[in-house]
């Protein structure tokens, strides 16, 4: 099981680094993130570099001048369906042949979960894009836009979570789980695993030895 950690883009990279996990994700001011994976790059054995953009309605275009001159490996995307998947993979070739980057070098993780219309989109992401790294499922962003966090066994989180990991499967790509509030992750990945999750994203850097421990 892959172990995902999201760090602000403000920190130090040792910080971060010392973790050892699978992938970090950015989050904050892109000309930060910029800063943080060039700095990341001058480390052996970095790990994947993600960063977190806003949405492609919310000043998609000055993030993406910021971070591609460093460049990240993927952009993590609050996506609503496949459009917007392809929308941004038109933006990032179009950078990436600007840079003199190879096609395609710039992968997608779709977020799902910050607009809960996205859960009946989900089947588009099937065949969308060759850069979708992953679908990501983040409850504690749906149970904030429904105004609930409820979780009992056939409520709309755990459906839509379901959901979230049938359509990763049929899209081929990596499903991801995404911590919500004060989840115990060394139970949450041992749940995680057996129905079929292939990742874990913590924003807490302790829980990182904790999640590795468990999925032996």
């Amino acid at each position: 099981m892959l172990v995902h950690l999201s760090v602000r883009a403000s920190g130090t990279p040792e910080t971060a680094l010392k973790h050892s996990a699978d992938a970090l994700w950015l989050d904050g001011d892109p000309a930060a993130a910029a800063e943080f994976v060039r700095a990341a790059r001058r480390t052996a054995g970095a790990p994947k570099l993600y960063v977190r953009v806003s949405g492609l309605d919310s000043g998609a275009e000055a993030e993406l001048d910021a971070l591609m001159p460093a460049p990240p490996d993927g952009i993590v995307l609050p996506a609503r369906n496949s459009a917007d998947v392809q929308h941004l993979g038109v933006k990032l070739a179009v950078r990436e042949a600007e840079l003199g980057l190879a096609d395609g070098t710039t992968r997608i993780i779709a977020l799902i979960g910050a607009t809960p219309g996205a859960i009946f989109q989900l089947a588009s992401f099937a065949g969308a894009s060759a850069r979708l790294a992953a679908l990501a499922f983040d409850g504690g962003a749906l149970a904030a836009a429904l105004g609930t966090d409820d979780d009992a066994p056939g409520s709309p989180i755990i459906l839509a979570r379901n959901l979230t990991l049938l359509a990763a499967k049929a899209a081929g790509v990596p499903a991801l789980l995404a911590e919500s509030g004060g989840t115990d992750f060394a139970t949450l990945s041992r749940a995680a695993k057996p129905t079929g999750f292939d990742g874990i994203i913590t924003a807490r850097p302790e829980t990182v030895a904790a999640i590795r421990a468990a999925r032996k």
